[in-house]
């Protein structure tokens, strides 16, 4: 039994904010053997003096941020 689409292809983008992460870090990994976190705090985050990182350890979840949908309406896409 096939189920209907939800969207028109190509109408949205109801992924990659999720699971782009998880595809490049795994490609990065094969590569350099380090995790997108390692990696970025060895190539961005140190070479610069930021205080960024790529996962979080529990001492920091107070400062995360949170991603939230646009407002109906705003002229972003929104997959449901």
């Amino acid at each position: 039994m096939t189920e209907p689409a939800r969207r028109v292809h190509g109408s949205v983008s109801g992924y990659q904010a999720l699971s782009y992460g998880y595809l490049v870090g795994e490609v990065r990994r094969r590569i350099t053997g380090q995790t997108v976190g390692a990696f970025f705090a060895e190539q961005v985050a140190g070479q610069f003096g930021v205080d960024f990182r790529n996962g979080l350890p529990d001492t920091e979840f107070a400062r995360r941020s949170e991603m939230i949908e646009p407002p109906p309406n705003s002229g972003y896409p929104v997959a449901k």
